[in-house]
């Protein structure tokens, strides 16, 4: 039977259900403990297969941009995600992984050092080397004057506008809060639609032939033969439910084809291509 988790917790009180998988909301989860502690319930903790993440569509501009990217980055607080959302029950990941994933065994020290921090004045730098150093006006960008950043390019200049596809959900809805007040520091300005989640996904898949918005939050599930060689594809008829990034690198699909050509089992050569 498919129900939410609250749904779900409560049909199992009234013993409707006799076993539930996969509580993640906070809520649900404290009220699971207390059941276990009043000896109604018990509970089996298990690494999640999957991670949320903020998506971006990399096939357009400004996020074309690998400095764009990486200063939206640093305005997300993953901490205050995993504190006040999860309330201790999620851990933060700064790349393509999951920890219940073979591979986190070992390196998960060196994942660590793949964060990018919480610094918005270091991603007001990335801003200003990708070249939105302007104003609408023309002028130079003055911080805190509610000045949108543009760039100037064959004497034209270009806001900083970034449009959100967003859904309801706690962790959207605290990503919100972060985004605009960074953003409002910074100058990018950010257009926000909330709409169904099946709505979504259809732009995030690319449906119609392209996608409308720039952002997206979602979350991804990894099977446990990791294998990203169809999502790194550069090719026009790999665009959309299987290169669901707008990449087109051609490092990246090499790098894809190295680690699928390890023979399997062999881990000792699969985890360094992994990294």
């Amino acid at each position: 039977v498919q129900m939410d988790s609250a749904t779900a917790l409560a049909a199992y009180q009234e013993g409707k259900v006799q076993m539930i998988h996969n509580i993640v909301d906070a809520d649900v989860v404290a009220t699971a403990r207390e059941l276990s502690i009043a000896g109604t319930a018990n509970i089996g903790n298990h690494l999640d297969s999957g991670y949320a993440f903020l998506a971006f569509a990399c096939e357009k501009k400004p996020l074309s941009d690998v400095n764009v990217r990486r200063a939206i980055a640093m305005c997300v607080d993953r901490a205050a995600f995993t504190e006040t959302v999860y309330r201790g029950n999620a851990m933060p990941v700064y790349a393509y992984y999951s920890y219940a994933q073979w591979m986190l065994e070992t390196t998960q020290d060196i994942l660590a050092t793949f964060d990018p921090g919480f610094d918005v004045e270091s991603a007001r730098a990335l801003l200003e080397r990708a070249g939105y150093t302007y104003n609408e006006d023309g002028k130079p960008f003055e911080p805190g004057k509610g000045q949108v950043r543009c760039k100037l390019q064959n004497g034209v200049l270009t806001p900083l506008r970034l449009s959100w596809a967003k859904t309801q959900s706690k962790p959207a809805d605290l990503l919100k809060e972060q985004l605009t007040a960074a953003f409002d520091r910074l100058g990018i300005a950010l257009t926000i639609d909330e709409m169904s989640f099946s709505d979504m996904l259809t732009q995030y898949y690319r449906e119609s032939g392209e996608r409308t918005y720039d952002l997206y939050f979602l979350s991804e599930m990894f099977p446990y033969q990791f294998d990203p060689y169809y999502a790194y594809q550069t090719g026009d008829e790999w665009q959309g439910a299987y290169n669901t990034s707008g990449l087109k690198d051609d490092r990246l699909l090499r790098a894809a084809q190295t680690m699928r050509r390890v023979p399997g089992g062999d881990t000792a050569a699969y985890l360094p291509k992994w990294l």
